[in-house]
């Protein structure tokens, strides 16, 4: 959907990779506050911003603790949702 990988929780999406960077939908009220954190940028392919999710640089990604942060969030995110 995105010229990358997605992965799925419960038929929702939940995060994945775009170019080399990770895509995670937390949800609106979350991202908007992880956007102050470093290497995370509004994920905006299409010159409309989808709020509910954030674009994390390979920067940000660097060890194995940090992916797992961010796919943590968006798998608890994503398990919040209504199972599709």
């Amino acid at each position: 959907m995105f010229g990358g990988i997605i992965f799925m929780l419960q038929g929702n999406m939940c995060c994945g990779v775009h170019g080399d960077a990770l895509i995670a939908r937390i949800g609106a009220e979350e991202a908007s506050e992880a956007l102050a954190e470093p290497h995370t940028h509004v994920f905006d392919l299409t010159g409309r911003p989808m709020k509910a999710w954030v674009l994390v640089d390979r920067q940000g990604l660097v060890n194995a603790g940090q992916l797992e942060k961010w796919v943590d969030r968006a798998a608890k995110h994503a398990a919040s949702l209504p199972p599709k």
